[in-house]
């Protein structure tokens, strides 16, 4: 474990470059480690991007910060979080005092680079000559340990931590959906959310306390990052999102009132949700069976019956019975295409179309709740959304309060 770790250290070494580049993103786990001890020896630093955004919220801050040493992230986090309590401060206590709970940021990683700081370079020229002192420098061990040691000189010596440094580079507001990193490894950010959660707590403490000491709302529906998170019925859980659940919200903020099915289904453009109103407001039902169709399918069983009644007159079973088969399928074809009272059928036009994927998205959420151990909610939602014409509604009764 050891020797790797070393190998691993001497690779990153001799392969990190004098200007920013990104971070390779197939390091393996002693490669990592590798990273953060030459990072701390000071050998390496680091820009690290990343976003912190409060949960439930579509804002969220980018930031970036460079850091080498021991103490070069903290350093950094110190800086970051003054800037953004600054802007979210007021936000974070009002959150708090909804929720009635403690508020934690998000922090993901967006982007890793690196560079040879000038004491890496002088330590990637002795690696280069075949010295092993950079890598037991990075690793703490050997002749730097940290035990204090009696120079030929008579001069005391020992390794010291590298305290290193770092700094705030830019912090912006960026509007929209949550930035999402998918590649492996990079897309949680423990260190970083440790470093931020720490740099914070200083300014949450000194905040107002609440008010009016209130227990958690009792009823949450609410975006929390990629998912949602939900509280009802005395159970809660986090879940990823569904266009079921992007339904539900819209009909719980409007208890009672019909919510047009273009308006659920809207992504927020108004210009789509125009469009896609007119297609659906100009649909005209078109009948499967029209009615010469439907008379001539009647004349048709007419005929059939005197032709079974003749076929029987004359003692041929045979003949009746193909007859009574042919009268069987054309009926069946008829209650098909018309109603119980003899009306025709309509083709489903785009409006039952969207009813029914409205209707199933909501079915899909309504099974994910369940499996989440939240079936009275999922229940309740079941029996008090209703499609109405071209509208869903949320009809609770008794009513619950929601926080959205």
């Amino acid at each position: 474990m050891a020797d790797s770790l070393a190998d691993a250290v001497a690779r990153l070494l001799r392969i990190a470059p004098d200007s920013w580049a990104d971070v390779p993103k197939d390091l393996s786990s002693d490669e990592n480690t590798a990273l953060y001890a030459i990072t701390a020896a000071g050998f390496i630093e680091r820009r690290t991007t990343f976003t912190v955004r409060l949960p439930g919220e579509e804002q969220a801050q980018r930031i970036t910060i460079e850091a080498t040493g021991e103490f070069g992230v903290a350093d950094a986090m110190q800086s970051v979080v003054q800037d953004w309590w600054a802007r979210l401060g007021k936000r974070w206590q009002t959150l708090r005092e909804e929720l009635g709970e403690p508020i934690k940021p998000i922090v993901t990683r967006d982007r890793d680079e690196w560079r040879l700081t000038e004491p890496g370079r002088l330590a990637k020229g002795d690696l280069e000559r075949g010295e092993q002192r950079p890598v037991d420098f990075a690793l703490k061990r050997g002749f730097f340990d940290g035990t204090p040691r009696l120079l030929p000189d008579g001069r005391l010596t020992r390794r010291e931590l590298v305290r290193g440094h770092g700094r705030l580079v830019s912090i912006e507001t960026v509007e929209g959906k949550p930035l999402a990193v998918d590649v492996a490894g990079f897309s949680a950010a423990p260190e970083l959310a440790q470093a931020f959660a720490k740099a914070l707590e200083p300014f949450w403490r000194a905040a107002p306390p609440l008010q009016v000491e209130k227990p958690a709302a009792e009823y949450v529906f609410r975006r929390d990052g990629d998912g949602w998170f939900v509280r009802a019925f005395g159970k809660e859980g986090h879940f990823q999102n569904l266009k079921g659940f992007e339904y539900i919200a819209k009909l719980l903020a409007c208890p009672h009132k019909p919510v047009p099915m273009v308006e659920l289904i809207g992504s927020g453009d108004a210009n789509a949700t125009a469009t896609l109103r007119a297609v659906v407001t100009t649909d005209v039902p078109q009948a499967v069976l029209d009615t010469q169709g439907r008379r001539s399918l009647e004349t048709q069983l007419r005929q059939l019956v005197e032709e079974i009644e003749a076929a029987e007159k004359h003692g041929d079973s045979t003949l009746a019975e193909l007859y009574r088969k042919e009268f069987q399928t054309i009926s069946e074809q008829l209650g098909k295409d018309t109603t119980p009272k003899g009306q025709p059928r309509n083709f489903a036009t785009n409006v039952d179309k969207l009813r029914a994927r409205i209707a199933n998205a909501l079915r899909r959420a309504y099974d994910v709740l369940r499996n989440g151990e939240m079936r009275d909610l999922a229940n309740h939602l079941e029996t008090s959304i209703d499609a109405q014409g071209d509208c869903f509604v949320y009809s609770p009764s008794p009513q619950p309060t929601w926080v959205l």
